[in-house]
């Protein structure tokens, strides 16, 4: 019981870090590894649900790049992982290949005997798993490694929600930033036609706005003839270069 505890206080410690990180990604990462390192487990898997209850990400610790390469495709949620993702409870067993639920590996997958997977849930839903397999050093995992993944589970939970409201809100002000920029084209568009009644100015204006906007060098204006099939180029223009140094004395 007094190593339990002490496991539980290392993880309260490691996981406070968690809900610091506002990368998704990172977060991801870091929430695999520390499972795979506080259950002592020889390989870890995070998954990630989509909306719609989908197997949306998947990310691993302990196989490597070539083992990774060998498998046709990552995991798709069934067997194990599919129960998992059903599931409100823990899934501990000490033989995959022993269980009803198991479907099987890939081809070129490592064989794997011990599993503890645990789901990473919030009050109403579920947001993804942590998987855990081949306890280091025991045949297979305890009920001590399943209540500190499930305490780790509990952070990740948190942790993932504040990561995913702040790209939510990185979004939004993306989409807010894009609107203004294009309220602000359009206002000098119109400054541009209201300037003045020469076409020719009007045009050259017009380009300028467009060209600032798109961040290019030259463009151009074609104009339709009255025949309403032919265009015409009516205007060219170019930005002029920025030289630097004594080319531009």
């Amino acid at each position: 019981m007094k190593q339990l505890q002490e496991r539980l206080i290392a993880l309260h410690r490691a996981s406070l870090e968690l809900v610091k990180d506002v990368s998704l990604d990172h977060l991801l990462n870091q929430i695999v590894t520390l499972a795979c390192e506080q259950a002592e487990a020889r390989y870890a898997a995070l998954g990630v649900l989509d909306g719609a209850g989908k197997l949306e990400q998947f990310i691993s610790v302990g196989m490597t790049k070539e083992q990774m390469k060998r498998m046709p495709h990552p995991p798709v949620g069934l067997g194990l992982i599919g129960a998992l993702m059903d599931a409100e409870e823990p899934i501990r067993i000490p033989v995959i290949q022993d269980d009803p639920r198991s479907a099987g590996f890939p081809s070129g997958h490592p064989n794997m005997t011990s599993f503890l997977g645990v789901p990473i849930r919030t009050s109403d839903r579920q947001l993804g798993q942590i998987y855990l397999t081949d306890k280091i050093g025991a045949p297979e995992f305890t009920a001590d490694d399943e209540k500190v993944i499930q305490m780790l589970a509990a952070y990740a939970a948190a942790a993932i929600q504040n990561a995913q409201q702040v790209e939510q809100m990185k979004e939004h002000d993306a989409v807010l930033t894009r609107r203004s920029q294009d309220l602000a084209l359009v206002n000098e568009f119109a400054s541009a036609l209201t300037s003045s009644l020469e076409l020719d100015e009007v045009l050259n204006k017009t380009l300028a706005v467009v060209m600032a906007y798109m961040k290019v060098e030259a463009g151009e204006i074609f104009l339709l003839e009255e025949d309403k099939q032919t265009l015409r180029m009516f205007f060219i223009a170019e930005r002029p270069l920025k030289l630097s140094g004594p080319e531009s004395i």
